[in-house]
């Protein structure tokens, strides 16, 4: 994947998205992306309202957990998408 062009990539892409079969996994993580992603969100809001009417520590300590596990949500949902599409390349190769 590293070595083709980005027109060549966005085709794959786009055919592997097309294949119900190998992507289910791929949109199911892509759900995890998105928590992932409305999690920090929440997360930085929380904190600003913690930090605006002066909560107390467990409520910052909450807050600092969900943001660290919704990154961690994010890096691990990147990591099994690129994994995913580089399997159905694989596979598309064999054929």
């Amino acid at each position: 994947m590293e070595n083709s062009t980005k027109i060549e990539q966005k085709k794959i892409k786009t055919e592997f998205l097309k294949d119900k079969e190998s992507s289910i996994i791929y949109h199911k993580v892509n759900k995890v992306f998105v928590m992932g992603i409305i999690g920090v969100v929440f997360s930085l809001g929380a904190g600003i309202f913690d930090y605006l009417y002066h909560t107390g520590l467990p409520s910052y300590i909450l807050d600092v957990l969900l943001f660290i596990f919704s990154v961690v949500f994010l890096f691990i949902a990147t990591k099994i998408k690129k994994q995913e599409l580089k399997k159905y390349i694989e596979r598309r190769k064999k054929k």
